[in-house]
């Protein structure tokens, strides 16, 4: 985000709880051998609705690809992804904020139904679309851009939150690997922070990508990985959480994206659950080293160990075609509300496997 401006969405967040401990961070950093890191690094931003009633929630990110419309069930679930360098990061001064870009790189957006799992859409910006990633380290914002440039350069800012970015407290230089959400502020708007201006057409493989201006109001997730991580092609998740004992159970089935490959055994498996309940986001955080997954015949993995406050369990099969179901269970105190008697809302569950990852609605 460039705009000085970005403060006063920030009062949106009080609906949410954005505390965030350290462990994520340290869990996330830990899912990765320090020699593997070297410059590369893939941002990715995840927007979709929040699994709420409305008026909370329920309004998920739409628009159109190459015409098309999407998003008019509300299970659209946006995923914008950068392949870039951290030596390009540059830091940026505009309107009496400040922060850091990365506007050298390759850009790319997928759609996915979150009720189906199936990708609807996926493209690679054009360079005509200047896209690039930022973050507001002064008001707080973290997303990804278009029609930008370098500082100094007649391009700069472009548009900071267009076509999706967050409001979001943050210090984040865009140089390692990081969690920043989710939150409930998520941002797609021309003009900011002034009156939204109609939506612009962002070239890119498939055809022009618009996107609609839907409020300050769908669920944003920003992550930022090592090297070159692609989302899941196909990705499903199903859960369930026990209010009164803190058990869980997440469910679903994925596929890596195009040249990506699963096996657990080898590679760092990281997963974020969140619950909303009563306007407070409740997490687990899990992150299982490499190796410590056993394969337990061809295809299949299986792991039991510790979390917060509890055990888990989870198996990662083949069921062909270059496809996987996985199950997670477990119990533990993160996710225990016995005083509340009602039904928790899991709200986004975030799967990363090696150079795979994605997140989604979780169905109840």
């Amino acid at each position: 985000m460039k705009a000085s401006v970005l403060a006063p969405p920030i009062g949106a967040l009080s609906s949410i709880s954005v505390g965030r401990t350290v462990a994520i961070l340290l869990l996330l950093a830990a899912a990765f051998d320090a020699s593997v890191f070297a410059q590369s690094i893939t941002y990715m931003l995840f927007i979709h609705r929040m699994n709420a009633p409305v008026p909370i929630g329920s309004v998920g990110p739409t628009g159109t690809v190459n015409a098309v419309p999407f998003g008019a069930n509300d299970n659209a679930v946006m995923t914008f992804v950068f392949h870039g360098d951290s030596s390009t990061v540059v830091p940026w001064s505009f309107g009496g904020s400040h922060g850091y870009e990365n506007v050298d790189g390759t850009a790319l957006f997928q759609i996915n139904d979150s009720g189906t799992g199936n990708r609807l859409a996926r493209g690679t910006f054009a360079p005509s679309a200047g896209v690039f990633v930022s973050t507001d380290t002064q008001f707080g914002g973290a997303g990804f851009g278009s029609e930008g440039g370098l500082p100094g350069s007649t391009a700069f800012p472009g548009n900071p939150v267009y076509p999706y970015a967050l409001v979001v407290g943050n210090s984040y230089d865009l140089t390692g690997p990081t969690m920043l959400g989710p939150f409930n502020a998520g941002e797609s708007c021309i003009n900011f922070p002034f009156v939204c201006a109609a939506p612009i057409p962002l070239e890119t493989s498939v055809g022009d990508l618009v996107v609609n201006n839907n409020g300050n109001g769908q669920l944003g997730f920003f992550v930022a990985m090592p090297g070159t991580v692609n989302p899941f092609s196909n990705f499903l998740a199903r859960s369930t959480v026990d209010a009164a004992t803190g058990r869980f159970s997440i469910s679903g089935r994925l596929r890596p994206g195009s040249h990506s490959y699963i096996n657990p055994t080898r590679q760092p498996v990281t997963l974020l659950f969140e619950v909303l309940l009563y306007n407070a986001l409740w997490e687990l955080p899990v992150t299982i080293p490499a190796g410590s997954f056993r394969q337990v015949s061809e295809g299949n993995y299986l792991y039991h160990g510790n979390v917060q406050g509890g055990t888990i369990r989870m198996a990662i099969r083949s069921v062909g075609e270059n496809t996987f179901s996985f199950s997670a269970s477990g119990t533990t105190t993160n996710l225990l509300f016995p005083y509340f008697p009602i039904t928790p809302a899991p709200d986004a569950f975030f799967l990363s496997i090696g150079e795979s990852a994605g997140e989604t609605v979780p169905a109840n």
